[in-house]
């Protein structure tokens, strides 16, 4: 299998997968016509590629983690181009989500308390981590209305407190709140921030309810479920003040863990090695078609909470 130039897609150093099958990103033109797939990320899919042979039985591979609208245009002329899809959407072939739940086998309470113990000592509220300053979601009209009301800080680009130096791990835990809203709102789309936060004990706050519908019950805060930014705010304040209320927010760790998934490698082999692909409407579809309307993305989604 050979892929372009993806940071999310790659095979894992020390990875147990049930099957043995090889990874390169190379694209040297002898390799292409050995491999059995082809996996063609997205962000770098050129209209070009109609153009490449493909040998009987090979497969050509749609692949995305990531929602970006800028990056749809080029597969308007690619009907029929792709044999199968790997992305986060529900409906695709290999499902490529960016972590996963998973239900807990035995239940430690001793553990549970510790945790609970650690995380009520907490003295910083919220941050965010960003990189993209200018968004299709509208997110950064939310920060700056929200940054009325409360104190947010914000780490990397789009704010004046640089990355501490060390694991992110070591900051983001001193926090009770991290803001994760995606660059980009649509439906199943889940940022890998939101699942680090979890991780972290950190109640996660995001865009739109309805696309974390398969996340633990009370596990984290949804700006459509407030009518503006200041009831946000105040909400907020009122956890701060309030820690057995905001202990609530873990109550899902008694009986869910939160798995990452770094690369979806393993399970595209394993589809293409069993031969047992999902057949659904993405793998018939006019890619363009049928990734514009599954997505179904709200531009300025954030604007209309603030």
């Amino acid at each position: 299998m050979t892929e372009g130039d993806s940071e999310s897609l790659s095979k894992p150093e020390g990875e147990i997968c049930g099957v043995d099958y090889n990874w390169t990103s190379s694209r040297k033109a002898s390799l292409l016509g050995k491999s059995d797939a082809l996996v063609f990320d997205l962000r770098d899919v050129r209209l070009s590629a109609i153009f490449l042979p493909k040998r009987d039985g090979q497969k050509f591979v749609f692949y995305s983690r990531e929602t970006s609208p800028e990056h749809f245009a080029p597969l308007l002329g690619m009907n029929s181009f792709f044999d199968m899809s790997m992305t986060y959407l529900p409906s695709s072939a290999v499902l490529c989500p960016y972590g996963s739940f998973v239900k807990k086998s035995n239940n430690t309470t001793a553990d549970l308390k510790t945790e609970l113990q650690s995380v009520a000592k907490r003295r910083r509220l919220v941050f965010w981590l960003a990189s993209k300053c200018s968004t299709h979601s509208g997110r950064e009209w939310y920060i700056l209305a929200l940054k009325r009301y409360l104190q947010v800080d914000v780490y990397g680009k789009c704010g004046g407190t640089p990355l501490p130096k060390g694991p992110i791990s070591h900051f983001t835990t001193k926090y009770k709140f991290r803001i994760v809203f995606e660059n980009t709102v649509c439906q199943h789309y889940v940022t890998e921030r939101f699942y680090e936060a979890l991780l972290d004990r950190t109640v996660p706050i995001v865009l739109q309810r309805s696309t974390y519908a398969s996340a633990p019950q009370g596990s984290f805060i949804a700006v459509d479920d407030f009518r503006s930014a200041r009831e946000l705010a105040d909400y907020l304040n009122f956890l701060n003040a309030n820690t057995n209320e905001y202990l609530k927010y873990f109550r899902w760790i008694e009986t869910v863990d939160v798995k990452l998934i770094p690369s979806c490698t393993c399970q595209l082999a394993l589809a293409l090695l069993s031969g047992k692909i999902r057949e659904n409407k993405s793998n018939q579809l006019n890619p363009y078609d049928w990734w514009q309307r599954s997505n179904d993305c709200k531009f300025n989604f954030a604007k209309r909470y603030v």
